[in-house]
């Protein structure tokens, strides 16, 4: 989304305000703030928009003409990251999707020492961006990350397996969006092949409530066919349409290939 770099000073609670210029016409709309006079503005023109459509309205939009503004985003952002070729990364044995616009940020990370039972790596891609509909409520991110874990030769696969599970059964997409805002998150799970390995996939799914067109999707998958190795990739977005889950899912799963030996 186009935004103005804004040099001046822009603190909490001006969200939403106007930025005017010297001639005094509105120039944005305040809508982030990176602290030592870096601010961003929402340039005027959508703004000049939405006025000409609720003009003679006594109330601001509903959530009909919100639902609208928001898949019509969604569709354009989903539209151009499908139609780009996505970076591939080697992570693991495998190559996946790393940087795939950009407008995201990725970064990695390693916990492990000589005494743990297993090694951890992780690497992590997002959009930097967000969409507010409320105080507790935003949207419009997209995250795709990595986890591959290596166990030692002596660790009993059992307890290798049972961390591995912990790990995959927990949700990676954190927020406090309630019960007024979302559906709880409707599931479904497959094995499948890719890249001549078997996995296990969940892709889940919850609906927002004043915006029933819209959804926040994930879709996890595990590695099942390495003994004490283990990969899990997970792809999230928010506030995007049924059609542009699947579609997102699709293409991130088919950019899955083992890394070609060297």
């Amino acid at each position: 989304i186009d935004k103005i770099h804004f040099s001046g000073a822009i603190n909490p609670g001006m969200s939403g305000g106007p930025v005017v210029g010297h001639d005094g016409r509105v120039v944005g709309v305040n809508v982030a703030t990176a602290g030592n006079e870096i601010g961003f503005l929402v340039p005027v023109e959508p703004l000049i928009a939405l006025h000409k459509t609720l003009s003679g309205k006594t109330s601001g939009p509903d959530n009909g003409v919100v639902e609208r503004q928001l898949l019509k985003n969604e569709q354009n952002v989903v539209d151009n990251l499908l139609k780009k070729d996505w970076e591939s990364v080697p992570f693991g044995p495998f190559m996946v999707p790393g940087r795939i616009h950009a407008a995201f940020k990725c970064w990695g990370n390693a916990a492990y020492t000589q005494k743990d039972p297993f090694k951890y790596f992780q690497s992590t891609c997002s959009s930097q961006d967000e969409i507010f509909l409320d105080d507790d409520f935003s949207t419009g991110t997209m995250t795709l990350r990595s986890d591959y874990l290596i166990g030692n030769p002596d660790l009993d696969l059992s307890r290798f397996y049972a961390f591995y599970q912990q790990e995959y059964a927990t949700p990676t997409r954190e927020d406090q969006s309630g019960e007024d805002h979302v559906t709880n998150y409707d599931c479904t799970t497959r094995f499948v092949e890719q890249a001549g390995h078997l996995w296990k996939t969940s892709f889940c799914a919850r609906r927002y409530k004043k915006y029933p067109g819209l959804y926040d999707m994930m879709l996890v998958m595990a590695l099942l066919d390495r003994g004490r190795e283990g990969m899990i990739l997970s792809l999230e977005a928010a506030g995007v349409s049924k059609d542009s889950a699947q579609a997102l899912s699709r293409r991130f799963l088919n950019e899955i290939r083992l890394k070609p030996e060297s």
